[in-house]
């Protein structure tokens, strides 16, 4: 290859049908109602079998809901508005667990 010629380089954005048009759903949106995936939220939950707050990391889902998980590993799914942002998601890790007392 002749190290003076151009190279041709080519970006796909989404798989395309033999008439242009796009085979796919278009990309993963992002934020939701103020929420993004990574964000640090508070979940209040009055009533049911996860009743209580929680502090965690919030999955954002495209109809507006934020999937929690417990320290016990259990995903919880509520409504964004029953959270209430602490911070955004910055890029860095921060986790908070409970860790059983010492007595």
């Amino acid at each position: 290859m002749n190290p003076k010629m151009p190279v041709l380089t080519i970006t796909v954005l989404c798989r395309v049908d033999k008439h242009g048009f796009p085979r796919s759903k278009p990309k993963v949106v992002t934020r939701v109602n103020g929420f993004q995936t990574g964000d640090m939220v508070r979940v209040v939950i009055e009533k049911g079998k996860y009743r209580g707050v929680h502090v965690d990391r919030a999955t954002v889902r495209e109809r507006g809901y934020l999937d929690i998980v417990t320290p016990a590993g259990e995903i919880i799914t509520t409504s964004w508005n029953r959270s209430s942002l602490l911070q955004r998601f910055d890029g860095c890790a921060d986790e908070r667990r409970r860790t059983p007392s010492s007595v």
